[in-house]
This record gives C-alpha cells, sequence and structure tokens, in this order.
C-alpha cells in the first residue's frame, strides 16, 4: 500500500504503508520511512503540505531534503525527522522552533537558527555547510559541538557556550558585531571557561566587534579580534605585544621621525599634534587606519604620582579612535575642565617608519587610566611619554601588525 493519507484507523492486522502520511490516532499501521523533498511551491511554511513533492507534510521516519529553491522552508512549529539533508546553497530556517533528529544532519547548505531552542539529537556537519545564529534572543549552545563554518553576524547578539564544553570550526569563523553593538561571547557559568578551537587560520576568521569573557582559544594560533573588547579570563584570544630592547627603530631613525614631524613632514597628516591639541573626530577616524587606540579615563588620570592614599577611583570617560600615520588621539575636550591639568602630559610616542618611502611618520597618544593600542597595518615603536623628560625609549616597546598593546594604571 502507498500514497495513502491515514487517521483514525485501526487494523486487525499490520499494514505498511509506503510514502504514505500518518495523520495520527492509528493502530497497527507502519509507516515507513520515505525520502521527502522540500519544493516550496507555496510559500516558506513547513506545515504546508503542497511544499513538499509528495503532497504532503513529513512524518516523523521520513527522511527530508531540502533543495535549493526560492522559498526557503522557515519552521513555525517544533518537528522531528529522521535523516534531514541540506543541499548546496539550500537554506533551512529553524527560527526559534525546536528540532528532534533520530537519524544524522548533512548540510551542505546553511542551518540558521536563534539559538533559544532546543535541539535534540542534532549533530552538526563537520565536513561542510553553514550554521548561521542570529536574532536578538541569547543563544546557549550546550555540550562539545563540531562546525565546518560557524557564523554570526548580528550585532548584540550573545552567544553562551557551555562551560568546560569544546567548541570546533573546521573552516570558516565569522563574527563580526558592530561598533557600540558587540556581539558578546560568553561561558554559561561566570568565571568557567567554555573553550572553542578554530582550526581555521587567516581569512579563516573574520571576527571583529566581539566583547569576549570566560573563553579559552585551545587552538595554538590566537585570535585577533578587531575593534573588540576582552572583559575578563580569556586565554589566546588578545595579542599582547612584548617589550624588547634592542629591537625597532634606532636612535638615529627616532630623531629624524621627530625631524620631519616638525617639519610637518608627517606621513599621512599635514601636522603631526601634540599633546593637548586635540584632533577633530573626523579626521581620528579617516579610514585607511593604521592605529586604533581605545584609552578610558578617570580623573586621577595615568600618572602614579597623582594618587593619593584614600583617594577613589573617578568618573570614566570611553572615548575608541583611529590613527593613520602621523596623527594624535589627544581629546583634552572630552574630560572634564577641572581634570584637564590632572590628565595631560603622560602618554605614548608612537614612530612608524614607511618603508616604500624611508619616511617617518611621528604620534602622540594619551595615556588614560586604560589605554589600548592596536596596530592594524604596519610596525610600531611605542614608549612612554612624559611631557617634561621627553619619550622614555629604554622601555620601548616593538608593536607588530596585529598586536595589541594594553596598559592599565
Amino acid at each position: 500500500m502507498s500514497f495513502v493519507d491515514v487517521q483514525d484507523s485501526t487494523a486487525t492486522n499490520s499494514i505498511t504503508a509506503a510514502s504514505s502520511k500518518d495523520s495520527g490516532n492509528n493502530t497497527n499501521w507502519i509507516f515507513s520511512a520515505t525520502t521527502i523533498t522540500w519544493d516550496g511551491s507555496t510559500d516558506t511554511t513547513w506545515n504546508t503540505a503542497a511544499n513538499w513533492d509528495l503532497g504532503y507534510v513529513p512524518n516523523i521516519t521520513d527522511n527530508i531534503v531540502i533543495a535549493n529553491v526560492a522559498n526557503s522552508p522557515l519552521l513555525t512549529l517544533a518537528v522531528t525527522v529522521n535523516d534531514l539533508t541540506i543541499n548546496t546553497n539550500a537554506v533551512l530556517d529553524l527560527d526559534t522552533y525546536d528540532l528532534t533528529m533520530t537519524g544524522t544532519l548533512s548540510n551542505d547548505g546553511t542551518l540558521r537558527l536563534i539559538g533559544s531552542q532546543t535541539l535534540t539529537g542534532v549533530s552538526f556537519d563537520a565536513n561542510s555547510g553553514t550554521t548561521e545564529y542570529y536574532g536578538a534572543a541569547t543563544a546557549v549552545i550546550m555540550g562539545d559541538n563540531t562546525y565546518y563554518n560557524l557564523t554570526c553576524a548580528t550585532a548584540g547578539k550573545e552567544l553562551d557556550f557551555e562551560a568546560g564544553k569544546t567548541t570546533i570550526i573546521i573552516n570558516q569563523l565569522t563574527l563580526t558585531g558592530a561598533a557600540g553593538n558587540l556581539i558578546k561571547i560568553r561561558s554559561t557559568t561566570t568565571g568557567t571557561q567554555a573553550k572553542i578551537n578554530p582550526q581555521g587560520l587567516g581569512l579563516l576568521r573574520n571576527v571583529s566587534f566581539v566583547d569576549v569573557k570566560d573563553s579559552n582559544n585551545i587552538n595554538g594560533t590566537t585570535i585577533n579580534p578587531l575593534t573588540s573588547t576582552d572583559s575578563g579570563n580569556t586565554l589566546n584570544w588578545f595579542p599582547v605585544a612584548s617589550s624588547s630592547e634592542g629591537e625597532g627603530l634606532t636612535e638615529g631613525q627616532r630623531d629624524e621621525a621627530t625631524r620631519q614631524a616638525d617639519d610637518n613632514y608627517g606621513i599621512g597628516s599635514a601636522e603631526t599634534p601634540g599633546p593637548g591639541q586635540g584632533l577633530p573626530d573626523d579626521v581620528a577616524m579617516a579610514s585607511g587606519s593604521d592605529l586604533v587606540s581605545e584609552v578610558e579615563y578617570n580623573q586621577y588620570g595615568f600618572d602614579n604620582t597623582n594618587y593619593e592614599e584614600g583617594d577613589e577611583e573617578g568618573p570614566k570617560y570611553a572615548e575608541e579612535k583611529l590613527l593613520t600615520s602621523g596623527q594624535s588621539a589627544t581629546e583634552e575636550g572630552t574630560i572634564p575642565e577641572a581634570e584637564k591639568e590632572k590628565q595631560a602630559g603622560y602618554g605614548f610616542d608612537i614612530i612608524k617608519l614607511e618603508q616604500q618611502t624611508n619616511k617617518y611618520a611621528k604620534s602622540y597618544i594619551p595615556a588614560k587610566y586604560r589605554s589600548k593600542i592596536t596596530a592594524i597595518k604596519g610596525e610600531f615603536d611605542v614608549s612612554p611619554y612624559n611631557e617634561s623628560k621627553g619619550a622614555d625609549y629604554k622601555n620601548k616597546t616593538i608593536l607588530k601588525q596585529g598586536e595589541n598593546l594594553i596598559i592599565e594604571k
């Protein structure tokens, strides 16, 4: 027997129905597993019979194939299937609904989900395809999982990975939030790290505008998320440059950089501002930036001598600036007038050698309560700066491309 739709039926003897619909309340009927393909003939609704090639909504024992068609399926209720195959360039969107599988997931396309639902018996395809988390709700990712491609590009979304478990990404990892609306990477247990192992390198790691906490990158290569926040208890996420004597620019090169800056010869800027001069936002945010400087102010400033016993931290003021060669991130106007004197005069002397022209760019970045400097392009000679004493080149840091320098006082 085949191609029947059965409901409210009791068979005296067992009956096997192939390519048939079990509409419920049936006894002694056996509905054999059938492969049924989504063709989206009518709309995107899973529960519409006309959207399936056999003309009925799949049984829980059926094997499902999602074809690459104009109307991709969108769940409007929880479903149970046996095997699930998503063809190349095809998309299955679970939205917030639960998926239960008794067979195998083969994903050559894209599986989209909010991540707040329950997945039962689902093992992500580690050989191909993309799993994409989207939407405003927090995604909770439980257990050890292996993805081929893992993507989240929803600004402000939070991804919570189970504490102590490992998430492996074989190929492409994409986590891209937005300025002022970072994607949060968290563990399900505060203070206990979740593990991540992104095995793709270089362009296969597209990570920016993220806020990371309680995460251990167990891969041998550090993740370097641009314009991002380290909220603590992270490992191998944010590279920190090391200070080394005898590397970087020579004394003569530094003198030449200063001379060129004084002669208004700085690369990427007609003028090299000094401490306290300030820089308009439209200049500081110029494209093609070489550096990102993130500074956090407090009312006592950077210099330790400004602290007195019994003082408490004052209010903080966040600032993020992009700098091209020769530009400065000094923005004294963002500090209350009464605090300017306490803040002025301490910072970083930064010099970059432009290899193609053999010319130098010299910049100044003020040091505040917390300063983070990131080399986006090129290599920089970063030295502590005191307005009364000048730059302390003996304690310089060589900041190479992709590295961060974080100073907290």
